[in-house]
Order: structure tokens, then sequence, then C-alpha cells
């Protein structure tokens, strides 16, 4: 009986494979700037929404109450951070002592941006449970800043350049929020370095 006739197949060479390799490196390699640079963007686009929805929330609360709150703005006008537990309180509707009488939630958090304890880029885990939340960062895992009016004469000083107030300019607004975006504490030597912060006033 004979045997049927099979075909066998041909299977890929050495070289072929490290062909192949070679373009999918190459095509890797291009794409990886463009995904770097939508990851950049996406991260601005939701510390920008963040700055909105804190100028907001807040603003909602002085019109509720008629005041900024003091404990969380004094009057001499210092840089708030987004890791002051009382900031965080206020906007949660948990600070029943004073600032927040009637408990109302101005603000709910996405819970990937929470934060518990002393605030830094090396502890910046979030809390377990949640609830133990005190503080919130930026999607750069750094506190978000924020100045109030508190004297109401419509200037607040804000940082123009990475040297913070050492070098400030004054805006006419009754709140200032700001991140200092991916650039983090450097600079990257641009003309006008105020580019690089997330920034509630233009």
């Amino acid at each position: 009986m004979m045997t049927p006739f099979r075909k066998h197949s041909r299977g890929f060479t050495l070289i072929e494979l490290l062909v192949v390799i070679t373009i999918i490196g190459i095509l890797a390699g291009l794409a990886f700037p463009a995904i770097a640079g939508a990851l950049k963007a996406a991260k601005k686009a939701e510390a920008s929404a963040m700055v909105n929805q804190l100028r907001v929330s807040l603003t909602a609360y002085q019109t509720e109450y008629g005041n900024w709150p003091t404990t969380t703005f004094p009057a001499a006008e210092p840089e708030v951070k987004s890791s002051d537990p009382n900031l965080y309180n206020l906007l949660r509707g948990r600070d029943a002592a004073s600032q927040n009488p009637r408990l109302i939630v101005f603000m709910e958090f996405n819970a990937k941006i929470l934060r518990s304890g002393t605030l830094s880029k090396t502890n910046a885990s979030p809390p377990n449970p949640i609830s133990g939340a005190t503080a919130f960062v930026d999607p750069w895992s750094q506190p978000y800043s924020l100045k109030a009016d508190s004297n109401y004469d419509n200037v607040i000083r804000v940082p123009s350049d990475t040297n913070g107030l050492h070098n400030a300019e004054e805006i006419n607004a009754g709140l200032a929020i700001w991140s200092k975006g991916p650039q983090g504490d450097t600079w990257d030597g641009t003309a006008d370095p105020r580019k690089n912060y997330l920034r509630s006033w233009k």
C-alpha cells in the first residue's frame, strides 16, 4: 500500500525571524515617543480639570458662607498645599467644628489621587482604607498649591518661575490654584517658565 504524499511546510529561517524582530523593534521605537507624549498630555488635561474643579468648589464655598475659610486661608495669604488635611476635610464636608458647619460636600475625589500621612513623592501611596485619606495630589504625586484673597483687596501674589514666591507676580483674582506639572521642582529652561505650571489664571 502506498503512503500518500505529504507536502512538508517550510519554517522560517533564522534570518527571516531576525528581520521581523528588527522591524517590530523599529516600529516600537517610533511609537514610544508618541505614546509617552499622549500620556503626558492626558496627565496635563487631568491636572487642568482638577484645578478647575477646585476653583469651582472653593468658589461655591465662598458663595455659601460669604467668605474664604479662614483656617485654610489665613489673612496673611500663605500658599496652601493640597496636602493640608484642613483643605481636604473642608471640601469633603468633614470639618463640622467651624469652617463647614453645614457639612456640605463641595467636592468628590477620585480614589486614585487620595493620600494620607506626610505627603512626599517617596511616600505617596494611597491610604488603606480609602476613608483614611487626608490629602490629594496631582497626576505626578505632588500637591496642588492654592492662594485665596483672604484680605479682599483683589490681589494675589503667584509664582512667576520655579523660585516660587521669591519671584512673584500679582494677579487680580479672588483665588489662584496651580500645579507644578511634569516639571516638578525643576525648570526646563523655556523663555516663559510659567508655561510649565497648570494654573487657574491666564
